[in-house]
């Protein structure tokens, strides 16, 4: 009983089975990180080496964060880019009429 309430105290849920499940997996993602260390690997890198075997070919660095959830979020798109208002990312200058400093 009290191995159950110091799990509660620990992960902070009312489940016992859930707090369980949750020391397996951090036990069982320290093993395989050991193991995995002791031949220059790691679940990131392997799963990084995943994702370029599975795309075929070369992948941009945001392309690649992305696949393996490392990426920010991208903004959204602002409605001034669509009339004209915003930068043009193609020439990299201001469009014309607008106020320079």
């Amino acid at each position: 009983m009290a191995a159950e309430a110091k799990a509660r105290h620990r992960f902070g849920s009312s489940d016992v089975l859930i707090d369980e499940l949750f020391a397996t997996t951090q036990q069982l993602r320290t093993f395989v990180d050991g193991r995995l260390r002791e031949h220059g690997a790691s679940v990131a890198r392997l799963r990084t080496l995943r994702v370029l075997a599975l795309a075929g070919g070369p992948l941009r660095m945001r392309d690649l964060a992305e696949y393996v959830g490392n990426a920010p979020a991208r903004p959204p798109r602002s409605s001034t880019a669509s009339n004209g208002t915003a930068w043009s990312n193609a020439s990299g200058t201001p469009p014309t009429g607008a106020r320079s400093c």
